[in-house]
């Protein structure tokens, strides 16, 4: 994926440029990128593991792949759930004076 980006532009308007104008197969491209950074962030924080930028993107895109499968799986079980195993896992509201944090 080449990327062009301009001295003046900042990642923000970057960003929101390829959320507006870019193609899915761009964003999911983007996206893996960027959970790559996030990775490699924590390796370096956690393990003091560093990695070059090269590193980063060739481990996005080979999540890509992996992502594709594990949302065809995703489709495939979600056609067969009936409605009633859907409404046992309905997200509900807390207690009140308590907060959920999903992870």
């Amino acid at each position: 994926m080449n990327v062009s980006v301009s001295e003046d532009q900042t990642v923000s308007s970057w960003m929101l440029n390829m959320l507006t104008n870019g193609t899915m197969e761009v964003l999911v491209k983007v996206v893996a990128i960027l959970w790559g950074i996030w990775f490699f962030r924590n390796k370096k924080v956690w393990e003091d593991r560093m990695v070059t930028s090269q590193m980063v993107v060739n481990w996005g895109k080979t999540r890509i792949p992996e992502w594709n499968q594990a949302k065809k799986q995703v489709q495939y079980v979600g056609v067969s759930k009936s409605a009633k195993s859907n409404q046992m896992h309905k997200w509900k509201s807390p207690e009140t004076g308590s907060f959920k944090i999903y992870v």
